[in-house]
């Protein structure tokens, strides 16, 4: 429950850095991802990881393909694990237009 309300606040973070402060999307993402691999998987560890994704996939193609890689993972997670019709939207958002689309 902890992790959750963390992820969450950090994801509300991520998305006011992506507009007000870009530098600081990577740094925010990155911290969600390592808050994951140190606490577990929760809803939002999921959206974390597809915004670690845009992040990723920025550079070259080899790259590009690993974020897609990181980003269907998580939706396949999302979908099969868990059932949250309120955290769809921005993870399509997310995915389909910052990731899939390079």
């Amino acid at each position: 429950e902890e992790l959750a309300v963390s992820l969450k606040f950090y994801s509300l973070m991520a998305t006011v850095a992506f507009f007000a402060r870009p530098g600081m999307f990577a740094f925010i993402t990155s911290r969600m991802v390592s808050l994951t691999m140190k606490h577990g998987i929760c809803k939002h560890s999921l959206l974390g990881f597809i915004q670690y994704a845009m992040v990723c996939g920025r550079k070259t193609e080899k790259e590009t393909e690993g974020a897609s890689r990181i980003g269907k993972i998580a939706i396949s997670c999302l979908k099969k694990r868990y059932d949250v019709a309120e955290l769809l939207p921005k993870v399509y958002l997310c995915y389909y237009g910052f990731v899939a689309f390079n």
